[in-house]
């Protein structure tokens, strides 16, 4: 399914640096090459794949309309959460609650180099 995707990202190099992968991020130590590129591939087909369930879902549930979902949550199902999740609220230092139904949140624990671990919001 992906496989111009993945083989995009194993045989670009990058202009300026030849001897490197363009799509890699090189000042993330703890990457390996090609696994966790691989896995981050894996892990946004696994998120499509359940976006288009939801979308689908919403579209056959009811024949008369299409089930409407107000606020959703991506959570990683190998992290432990220690604290309640709020997903109405806005995540930063008011953490005031989201009235208006506008503000996604990427809370800030876990980058390395992107939090991969939790989003919320409209």
């Amino acid at each position: 399914l992906y496989k111009d995707l993945i083989d995009k990202v194993h045989n670009t190099m990058d202009e300026v640096h030849p001897q490197k992968h363009k799509y890699f991020p090189y000042k993330a130590k703890s990457y390996k090459y090609p696994t966790t590129v691989d896995n981050i591939l894996k892990m946004w087909h696994s998120v499509q794949s359940v976006w288009q369930l939801m979308m689908k879902h919403g579209k056959t549930n009811n024949s008369n309309s299409q089930t409407r979902y107000t606020r959703v949550a991506m959570l990683r199902s190998d992290v432990l959460y220690l604290t309640p999740i709020d997903i109405w609220s806005t995540g930063d230092e008011t953490d005031q609650r989201d009235s208006s139904n506008s503000v996604a949140v990427i809370p800030g624990f876990g980058r390395f180099p992107v939090s991969d671990r939790i989003i919320y919001g409209p």
